[in-house]
């Protein structure tokens, strides 16, 4: 009897020690069902006129769009990239966006206290997922700490992309 108590605490206390140590509570479910689910990244640079828009779906396919508008003397130029994300890749991404950061509770938008910087980029990111859409971004996203780590998961993320088209000059 006592030894059946010991191995009981000595289990949960196991099982807590890897929650607390990110082991189970920070893997995805390999049946996570990522059908639903979208995101979109959009950006737009302040003094170099670039805009970029990512998007990527519950089934993987991933396209990036680049639009340089005339600067300096420099023609405008569009690319489109398109391809894949690798499933386990775009399940840990959802786990650690949603479940770990907890995209979904994060304030849409943060205002600057201090100094503000000059010429940095305007970007926004939405995610849908599970019936529930939530955007969130502004000016400097890099500059805000909450964010910052978020849209360095989608830079992280696009590391994977498997390309399956190649850029190519739109305009």
């Amino acid at each position: 009897m006592v030894r059946s108590v010991c191995l009981a605490g000595a289990l949960c206390l196991m099982l807590v020690l890897l929650s607390c140590a990110g082991g189970l509570s920070s893997r995805p479910d390999a049946a996570m069902d990522t059908s639903g689910f979208s995101l979109q990244l959009d950006s737009q640079g302040s003094e170099y006129p670039v805009t970029t828009k990512i998007t990527l779906d519950g089934d993987g396919r991933y396209a990036r769009e680049v639009r340089r508008n005339p600067y300096a003397g420099a023609p405008a130029s569009s690319e489109m990239v398109g391809g894949t994300v690798p499933r386990e890749k775009l399940q840990e991404f959802i786990h650690e966006a949603v479940t770990v950061r907890g995209f979904f509770s994060m304030p849409g938008r943060y205002e600057h206290t201090g100094p503000q910087k000059m010429d940095m980029a305007t970007s926004y990111l939405r995610i849908s997922w599970q019936g529930r859409t939530h955007r969130i971004g502004g000016y400097d996203v890099w500059g805000v700490a909450e964010y910052k780590g978020l849209f360095q998961l989608v830079r992280d993320l696009e590391k994977t992309f498997v390309i399956v088209t190649s850029p190519g000059l739109t305009r």
